[in-house]
């Protein structure tokens, strides 16, 4: 999933000009900055991709207790595509849904 989310927010393959798209956008990712420091590889035309990011990053974590799992992830998709400009608490719609093992 986390890999279509990557393309989608970049408009790139998940290996391009031999960069692999996870360690591109994980190198560039700044929070503290506008449009996180995506600039670069950012998809002009996406909106709400801020919290798509954030998404596609918490996907892409170490331990997998720290990631959304598929229905989390696609209930957050659907809001997101159902609201893209608003900045919905991202922990009340991740949280509101069981834990699947």
């Amino acid at each position: 999933m986390v890999l279509l989310m990557l393309e989608l927010i970049t408009a790139r393959k998940p290996i391009e000009r031999g960069k692999y798209i996870v360690k591109e956008v994980r190198t560039t990712l700044d929070k503290t900055e506008h449009l996180y420091n995506l600039q670069t590889v950012l998809d002009q035309e996406i909106v709400g991709f801020e919290r798509f990011v954030d998404l596609a990053m918490r996907c892409v974590e170490d331990e997998g207790v720290d990631r959304p799992t598929m229905s989390e992830g696609a209930r957050e998709i659907e809001t997101i595509a159902q609201h893209p400009g608003s900045n919905l608490d991202k922990e009340s719609t991740s949280t509101s849904v069981s834990r699947e093992d």
